[in-house]
């Protein structure tokens, strides 16, 4: 007999293969360390100089208020204006920080074509508030500044200048305004040794000539930018001569000191030979000195003379630091290079006419400018 199987072979189904992943079309970036980087940079630089801008501002107001004193009624920071190198400073800082926004809106833009990843994003819009928080920063310190500054009722009186240049006349106390309406300088002959303080000089004395062509508020900018520049000239050089004659007697008295004690010691232990020859070898180097200094004078051009007593001019100043105090800086507005250059030699001197060039006159130079300061006040409120 032949059975049947009628059970039907259960056949084991083959599991379905995973399906692949289908490639994504947005892919993230990686994060740009580099630019990021830069960013860092830039902010840590416009911070820097926004901080530093800041005090030196406040410090120029101070100055100008201290030099000019009561002469001062309208808010005028001496040195600034467009032409000055304060400017520069101003510029740089808010290209920098201008800089940092732009980083972030480029990159930002760019997100469409290529997704940033969430940290690159936050950097990036981080990048566009910080810059713009140091631009705020910056313009309102400035305005605060400005306005903190200046807040008393002095400096309030632009709209009445000439009113208040008539109360500044009347409480000068002067009896007589005669002053010469032209001056005229010998600038080739005084130029020789002292080139830089005869330009500013020059400028000086041509505002001067046509100081009443010139409209009332052109005129008070033009005294007060003189007035200041003398006043912290001349201020200065007291100080600097003032410390010369300290050093100077300072070293006199150790020299007398030792004098003494050599003097002292010569009576006792020195015999009438050992004097002489230690007076010939003195007298041997000042000579060998005065011989190495009339034959360097001899080889050497006027130009190249010129060079160095320039370098050494500047070496010293650069070691005084009274010195220091009056050269060009740009971020304190008032010293500029007329401050510096007013200083390049002032043991020379100033001739100069006040009758059209019939008599030739001769000044210090020092001297000149508290001469010239006198009659530039006379002139200019001869008129007020």
């Amino acid at each position: 007999m032949i059975y049947l199987n009628t059970t039907t072979d259960s056949t084991t189904q083959p599991a379905p293969s995973p399906v692949a992943p289908v490639p994504s079309t947005e892919q993230t970036s990686s994060i740009p360390y580099t630019t990021f980087a830069l960013i860092a940079l830039f902010v840590m630089i416009a911070s820097y100089l926004i901080v530093k801008w800041i005090i030196n501002f406040k410090r120029s107001i101070d100055k100008t208020k201290s030099t000019l004193k009561h002469e001062l009624v309208t808010r005028y920071v001496q040195g600034f204006n467009w032409k000055s190198s304060a400017i520069l400073n101003i510029i740089i800082i808010n290209v920098l920080s201008i800089t940092v926004v732009l980083f972030g809106i480029i990159y930002l833009a760019k997100k469409y074509e290529k997704p940033l990843s969430s940290a690159a994003l936050s950097g990036f819009y981080g990048s566009i508030a910080i810059g713009l928080l140091l631009l705020i920063i910056f313009w309102i310190s400035y305005i605060i500044l400005f306005i903190n500054g200046f807040k008393d009722a002095q400096y309030h009186h632009k709209k009445d200048l000439e009113a208040e240049l008539k109360a500044i006349k009347n409480s000068l106390n002067i009896n007589n305004y005669d002053h010469p309406e032209l001056i005229k300088l010998d600038i080739e002959k005084i130029k020789a040794e002292n080139p830089l303080g005869t330009k500013v000089i020059a400028k000086f004395i041509y505002q001067y000539n046509h100081l009443q062509e010139q409209k009332l508020e052109k005129q008070y900018l033009t005294y007060l930018d003189q007035i200041f520049k003398i006043n912290l000239f001349l201020e200065s050089l007291e100080a600097m001569e003032k410390s010369e004659k300290q050093n100077i007697e300072k070293i006199e008295n150790q020299e007398n000191e030792t004098k003494e004690v050599v003097e002292q010691k010569s009576d006792t232990e020195l015999t009438k030979l050992e004097k002489e020859i230690i007076w010939m070898e003195r007298a041997d180097r000042k000579v060998t000195i005065i011989k190495e200094a009339n034959k360097l004078e001899k080889s050497l051009s006027k130009e190249e003379i010129q060079k160095r007593y320039e370098e050494y001019l500047y070496t010293i100043r650069n070691e005084d630091p009274l010195h220091a105090n009056v050269q060009r800086n740009s971020w304190l507005t008032y010293r500029d290079s007329d401050i510096e250059d007013l200083f390049y030699n002032p043991n020379s001197y100033v001739i100069y006419s006040i009758d059209n060039g019939q008599t030739s006159l001769e000044l210090s130079y020092k001297n000149f400018i508290i001469y010239y300061k006198d009659l530039l006040i006379k002139k200019f409120y001869s008129t007020k």
